[in-house]
């Protein structure tokens, strides 16, 4: 049940997390493979990140992400 806790994150195409993962705006990279195999299934890392001194309590949290796939 929702009790309007939340946390901030970010999710990033590197493990280092400096390339934001986006729709190509406000500093965010979309993901491109100019040349996916023909065939075969392509699998992609998300990373993500949580920044520190966050004051939410500890309990689960769930969100949802939406990806659009072109081909």
């Amino acid at each position: 049940k929702f009790k309007g806790n939340r946390v901030s994150y970010n999710l990033y195409l590197d493990a280092a997390t400096t390339m934001v993962w986006g729709d190509g705006t406000d500093g965010g990279q979309l993901y491109r493979d100019p040349a996916p195999p023909p065939n075969v299934n392509v699998s992609i890392s998300i990373f993500s990140r949580m920044p520190a001194g966050q004051r939410e309590t500890v309990g689960l949290y769930d969100d949802m992400i939406a990806v659009r796939l072109n081909y």
